[in-house]
């Protein structure tokens, strides 16, 4: 338990996870998630909390009767748990604190003598009894007597011959007490209706702008920020679907949908330590303007660059980089070395640190913030694996979030052609592409292909094209044997790539979508060395 300060004491926040762990890793997370929302909200308001992830009563309790028992341990006059809370607030695990700000009007309550407060539908409820009628996913409770004797009468309808016939668990049970005796439960039980108590996911889905004290569009009449939303379908410790009821493409839209009220959530809270998120689609957070944070970032990447051109590759990208660094405009100043300095997409360049990274324009011993070159120069970099290797946008975000970024597009067939014809040559000439265009014509004798081999693999590549197309003289390559070569590998390359992101294109139609294309074939979870040999000679049509 934690004991809420600041004058929030009376009012402790109760939840509950199941006892053990996730079936899956996105589960936990998103469970993790869900619980430092909870959290979060307590703290700003100086509430207590209580997280149980036991089962009291298994053999009666278990599933969602097991609120009912955990209230009941919490409310007895002697709990120790409480300390000096006066009120609980049941809060199920799967729903999200929205508007941080709120503050519960338990003064207007206790005057009400309104000892249970929840969302709720007085017709559906006291008429009908229908278990819809309220939702117990969240609700308020007085710490009394009143509060205890309905604990423990729904504590008996748990065991009874009734609960078979209940529906919705212990949201069922309720209603069944609020609908059979309203004499004894009506008179101190409020169903909240002045603010959203309770939301339905899919009615907030893209209603939330970061930073915004209302919403995009008004939901139900209002644009107020719900102040608790309720992400049933989730499957929040499962994170997939279960028994049908829920597909799986309905668990990634509530996923998806819970990923963005709680960074709008977070974002209020963060805001108190001078940070701030910058989309509702990204976990990556900035300095807030102003901050000591900002000014600390500010002055360490000082002499960082300004402007990242990132691709695409085979793009143009080596002719922009000649006309910059062959003075185009005095104030450009390009790394020193070679063309590409794949900082970000590279793990091994990446965790040598910015220090190392500055160094590629200050030399050895570069120091964070300080610029030896002129004051007035415009430092830039050329990395075209920057536009599509997984990772690189995020971490020169982080780093250099101010960057402008230059992008050069091309048609998107000739671009593939000339990407692969990159690493045909390479194949066939080895260490030859890198002197002449027309490598292949350099080559006269079998020696000479082995003279200029850049490795095993390749060698054994372009031998078999030297015996496939070699001149009938032997002193050279035929053209149309190597035009051949050319086109019957560039299919069946692409033609083997298509299959692999057809089966991925189509996952993101059927019930199970992926994150992303290139998640679902698998690139952010290679190693540096697989990575890459995937993207430059198995990424044509991805790329």
């Amino acid at each position: 338990a934690v004991r809420g300060v600041g004058g929030g004491e009376r009012l402790m926040i109760v939840t509950a996870t199941q006892p053990g762990p996730c079936t899956t890793r996105r589960g936990d997370h998103v469970l993790s998630l869900a619980l430092k929302n909870k959290w979060q909200f307590a703290t700003m308001h100086g509430h207590g909390m209580w997280l149980s992830s036991e089962l009291l009563s298994p053999w009666d309790l278990a599933g969602q009767w097991n609120k009912v028992a955990v209230l009941a341990a919490l409310m007895q006059p002697a709990s120790e748990a409480r300390g000096c809370a006066s009120w609980l607030l049941w809060a199920d695990d799967d729903v999200l604190f929205s508007d941080m700000s709120f503050r519960f009007p338990l003064d207007q309550y206790e005057a009400q003598e309104a000892w249970l407060v929840l969302w709720g539908d007085e017709r559906m409820t006291y008429e009908l009894g229908d278990s819809e009628g309220v939702n117990t996913g969240t609700m308020l409770l007085r710490v009394c007597d009143w509060s205890r004797a309905l604990l423990e009468a729904m504590t008996r309808l748990a065991s009874s011959s009734l609960r078979p016939v209940l529906t919705n668990h212990d949201q069922g049970g309720l209603v069944h007490l609020l609908h059979t005796a309203p004499e004894l439960w009506r008179r101190h039980t409020r169903l909240e209706r002045d603010y959203t108590m309770n939301g339905h996911w899919p009615s907030y889905t893209g209603a939330f702008t970061l930073g915004a004290a209302t919403l995009r569009s008004p939901v139900w009449g209002s644009s107020a920020l719900p102040v608790i939303v309720h992400y049933s379908g989730c499957q929040m410790c499962r994170g997939h679907s279960f028994n049908g009821t829920w597909t799986d493409r309905g668990v990634a839209e509530c996923v998806a949908a819970f990923t963005a009220n709680y960074i709008f959530a977070d974002d209020q809270s963060l805001r108190r330590l001078g940070l701030r998120h910058t989309r509702l689609g990204m976990p990556g957070v900035r300095p807030a303007e102003g901050s000591p944070l900002f000014a600390r970032h500010a002055e360490l990447t000082r002499c960082m660059p300004r402007f990242l051109v990132v691709g695409t590759q085979k793009g143009g990208t080596s002719t922009l980089h000649y006309v910059l660094r062959s003075g185009w405009h005095p104030r450009v100043a390009l790394n020193k070395g070679e063309k590409e300095v794949h900082h970000f997409s590279l793990d091994d360049n990446h965790a040598m640190g910015p220090a190392r990274y500055q160094a590629r324009w200050d030399g050895e011993g570069a120091q964070l913030g300080t610029c030896p070159g002129r004051e007035d120069e415009v430092r830039g970099e050329v990395s075209a694996t920057y536009l599509d290797y997984p990772r690189a946008a995020e971490r020169a975000f982080a780093l250099l979030p101010f960057a402008k970024v230059v992008l050069l597009l091309r048609e998107p067939a000739a671009r593939l052609v000339s990407s692969f014809n990159m690493r045909w040559q390479v194949e066939v000439c080895g260490k030859l592409t890198w002197t002449r265009r027309d490598c292949f014509k350099g080559l006269s004798s079998r020696e000479q292909v082995k003279e200029h081999a850049v490795g095993p693999f390749q060698l054994a590549a372009a031998l078999k094209v030297w015996a496939r197309c070699q001149t009938p003289g032997g002193d050279g390559l035929d053209a149309s044997c190597l035009g051949a070569d050319f086109v019957e590998k560039l299919a069946n390359r692409t033609r083997r790539e298509r299959r692999e992101i057809d089966v991925c294109l189509a996952a993101l139609e059927a019930d199970a979508p992926p994150l992303s294309l290139g998640r679902c074939l698998g690139l952010p979870i290679l190693s540096q060395r697989k990575l890459y040999k995937r993207m430059e000679d198995g990424a044509y049509v991805y790329r």
